[in-house]
């Protein structure tokens, strides 16, 4: 039994969060059988919200008691004063049961057996990047990317030294408004509000109605939470109840609710969320102004004309936080810079392009170029060379020795060839060759 304790569930479902985030829902739309079922639904909460222990979820748990609290509200509302002490009684035993679940591997405030007087990173590690979501919708009007959020956050809004890795911004509402567009970002946000407006139908009327209303809403308040605190969205299962409850909702609106009072109610509410996410925006573009991605695959770092274009960073040969490294460069010195992902989408001319590993033809027609452990050299190489005769390449002391003597063979002068002492293809620290042309 104690082994079975110590362990998060995910109950079959590969991730305790996917799994806290569907009982979480679970938990709410139950309360749409508390007019007839009130006993049932009693026990099946209860239930339901030892399994949502067992997950160590505190998103999960977090989304349940916001949802629950909406039926708790409403039943109270409506003088149910029964079904709001049931609601009430059923959060009250989830917050019990979360915190003395003796999980050796749940986040240390929540876990029984652990210290709760030690730093919680899970906590503080989200909030660090979710307060940069506003500077990242500011900085990209087209988005960041589909997928790319996670690397944007780490190379240029992650606070330096800071070395976690992160694959999305770990909340679904975050990652899609920062890696879409504006039209992205404006659709999700009405989509919401929209859902949420027709959930609410009924919510006003008589206490049958209103309370199966109250559920509805409730379960997409919980998903809604869920979502701003992990990726379950990105998980197709995890819309299933959520979809159910709007879908009810959605028929209960065309038989009871004229057609234009719908659309009139989820015109406001779109409208406003969409001044909200703007209003979000601009706090960011006040509080960030460091970094900005203009267009797909450009990242221009600093303010004024751009000293260096870093072109298609390699991460063998400048590592995984080549972003921080160049924002430290640039705090140092003052100089604004240039990234280019993808020469094929963005041109630039800067009086210095830095390029890492392979040498791509670029649309750059101006400058230098100080390439970074590059490979051995070939006809093409020789062929982009002649274009750009002002070069120089540095090569990590421990690198293949065919390639420092091929560089050696194609250089015209020794000051072309300078040597990263201590590295092979992975260079620490670049950014002093930045200098080798004073």
């Amino acid at each position: 039994m104690d082994e079975i304790l110590t362990q998060r569930w995910d109950l079959g479902l590969g991730n305790p969060n996917k799994a806290g985030a569907v009982l979480a829902c679970a938990l709410v739309l139950i309360w749409l059988g508390a007019v007839k079922w009130r006993n049932a639904m009693t026990v099946a909460g209860f239930a339901l919200a030892g399994l949502l222990a067992l997950t160590g979820s505190r998103g999960g748990l977090v989304a349940s008691l916001a949802g629950l609290a909406v039926v708790a509200s409403v039943a109270w509302w409506k003088a149910d004063l029964s079904l709001s002490l049931r609601v009430a009684g059923v959060m009250g035993i989830s917050v019990v049961l979360f915190l003395f679940m003796p999980q050796t591997d749940r986040p240390k405030p929540f876990g029984g057996r652990e210290d709760t007087n030690a730093e919680d990173y899970s906590l503080t590690n989200r909030w660090s990047i979710y307060r940069k979501v506003p500077a990242m919708i500011a900085a990209a009007p087209q988005g960041w990317g589909w997928g790319r959020s996670g690397d944007a956050y780490m190379q240029w809004f992650q606070e330096l030294g800071r070395l976690e890795n992160y694959r999305s911004l770990v909340s679904t509402h975050a990652t899609v408004l920062v890696e879409g567009g504006w039209m992205t970002r404006a659709t999700y946000t009405a989509l919401w509000a929209c859902a949420l407006t027709l959930a609410a139908t009924g919510i006003s009327g008589e206490t049958r109605t209103a309370l199966t209303a109250a559920a509805r809403l409730g379960c997409l308040v919980a998903f809604g939470v869920a979502c701003t605190f992990s990726t379950v969205g990105e998980a197709i299962w995890c819309w299933g109840l959520p979809i159910i409850a709007l879908a009810s909702a959605i028929y209960i609106a065309l038989r009871r609710i004229n057609l234009a009072v719908i659309w009139r109610r989820m015109a406001v509410s779109s409208t406003g969320a969409c001044l909200l996410l703007l209003a979000l925006a601009l706090v960011g573009m006040i509080a960030h102004a460091e970094v900005s991605c203009p267009s797909p695959g450009l990242v221009v770092i600093g303010s004024g004309a751009p000293k260096l274009a870093l072109i298609q960073p390699d991460r063998i040969v400048l590592g995984d936080h080549y972003g921080q490294v160049l924002r430290a460069w640039c705090a140092r010195t003052g100089h604004a810079a240039l990234v280019v992902n993808d020469i094929t989408m963005s041109s630039w001319n800067c009086p210095l392009s830095v390029v890492s590993g392979a040498l791509p033809k670029d649309s750059s027609s101006t400058g230098r170029r100080l390439l970074l452990n590059p490979p051995l050299p070939n006809a093409r190489t020789a062929e982009i060379l002649r274009a750009f005769p002002d070069w120089k390449a540095v090569i990590g002391e421990h690198e293949e020795w065919r390639a420092n003597q091929a560089w050696q063979a194609l250089a015209t002068h020794p000051d072309q060839l300078h040597e990263a002492p201590g590295c092979a293809h992975y260079l620490r620290d670049w950014t002093p060759f930045l200098d080798l042309w004073k």
